[in-house]
């Protein structure tokens, strides 16, 4: 039984990179090392009571902290964007807008890391990707993001980012096989990245995440077939449980998206 908090010590934020919108977010995630589980924790009571959001201070992180946190950010509206009862235009809207933004931003930070207009462009849309907002009127479940957990549940070297980068395109391309969900993967592609088809909406995003420096494959990161069943089944809780999203993920499914991802 999952028991929601009632009480949390008070926490202030100083921001130093634009990533996983913590500083807004009612989003938590808690690793029991002894087990190897890594887990999600939603709850009001983890949203901190100020957050200080200088982007100065993001001048300096590394580029592959950055593209890390460029790629989180766009997952939090992407998989919001993605969900089972899209038609909510004005969000649809607000999402596209966002998303467009911290890819462009994302651009420019890699070549010029000083530049305050797209580091602030990154640092406010971190908060707005995960602050509920770009979720409101939507039923969605931010499966990609649990398909990513085990991986970084297994190899803590895997930054979050960098894991999503390879599970997204091989999550849409799993949905685009089966001819589910064209007119939502049609509107992806067409409106996130100007592309005709969902093909080439599936590239474009390789592409972006390869320009930002990001791995593409398991294999980049060393991880085998062996270690994605290993992932399927951790997962499913050896296919026990499925998740519901375009449709249900039980074991079968998730297994062939972490197969795409090889």
């Amino acid at each position: 039984k999952v028991v929601s908090p009632t009480d949390s010590l008070p926490v202030g934020v100083i921001l130093t990179i634009a990533a996983t919108g913590s500083e807004t977010s009612d989003s938590a995630v808690l690793t029991n090392t002894a087990t190897g589980e890594k887990r999600g924790l939603s709850c009001d009571k983890n949203r901190p009571l100020f957050a200080i959001m200088d982007p100065e201070l993001t001048f300096t992180l590394p580029p592959y902290q950055t593209a890390c946190g460029t790629v989180d950010i766009l997952m939090h509206t992407m998989e919001r964007y993605m969900c089972t009862n899209p038609d909510n235009e004005l969000i649809d809207r607000m999402s596209e807008g966002l998303m467009t933004s911290v890819i462009d931003a994302g651009r420019v930070v890699m070549e010029k890391p000083d530049d305050y207009e797209a580091r602030s462009t990154l640092m406010l849309a971190g908060s707005l990707s995960h602050n509920g907002l770009t979720g409101a009127g939507r039923r969605c479940g931010l499966w990609a993001h649990k398909l990513e957990h085990e991986m970084s549940a297994l190899d803590p070297r895997i930054a979050h980012g960098a894991g999503l980068a390879v599970v997204w395109p091989a999550y849409l391309e799993f949905f685009a096989r089966r001819g589910l969900f064209t007119g939502r993967l049609e509107r992806y592609a067409g409106n996130i990245w100007g592309a005709d088809t969902i093909e080439g909406g599936l590239e474009a995003t390789r592409a972006y995440f390869r320009s930002l420096g990001m791995p593409e494959r398991l294999s980049d990161f060393g991880l085998t077939a062996e270690d994605a069943e290993y992932m399927s089944r951790r997962c499913t809780d050896d296919g026990r449980k499925s998740f519901p999203s375009v449709i249900d993920l039980g074991l079968d499914e998730v297994r062939e998206i972490y197969s795409l991802c090889l």
